[in-house]
């Protein structure tokens, strides 16, 4: 009877550990993704100046229209990258409710910090529907 006592003890010790690792992992991948977002938003913001750019010089007669459209396709790449980084956290917030076990219920995991940061990013960078995403979060 004891045996089985502490068999159960030592299962439920190590359930409790195992769940209390998979949160932190994906913690840690809500960061980084997080720093991703930060980091695509800021490509994106450096490539649209450089489009602007490219569009200015062409129209002075400094470029052609391949390195206007050239820049162009870089723009719609770092929009694309941005685009999936917004995707990745958006997944890591689902595998965090997930390991949480709230999926489905209330959530029992603060999220107010990362929300704050959301509306920082929007705010400060000016990224358009950015009250939907900000709300969705």
């Amino acid at each position: 009877m004891q045996y089985r006592k502490s068999q159960r003890l030592i299962s439920k010790e190590r359930s409790r550990t195992l769940i209390e690792l998979e949160v932190l992992a994906v913690v840690e991948q809500m960061e980084a993704t997080w720093q991703s977002i930060l980091a695509s938003r800021q490509n994106v913001i450096l490539a649209g100046r450089l489009y602007e750019a490219e569009k200015r010089q062409f129209t002075l007669g400094l470029r052609t229209s391949t390195d206007v459209l050239d820049q162009q396709a870089k723009l719609a790449n770092a929009q694309s990258a941005e685009i999936k980084a917004l995707t990745e956290y958006q997944i890591a917030q689902i595998d965090l409710a997930y390991a949480t076990g709230t999926l489905l219920g209330r959530p029992r995991f603060d999220g107010s910090r990362q929300r704050r940061n959301e509306r920082n990013l929007f705010k400060d960078n000016g990224l358009r529907n950015s009250k939907n995403f900000a709300k969705k979060s």
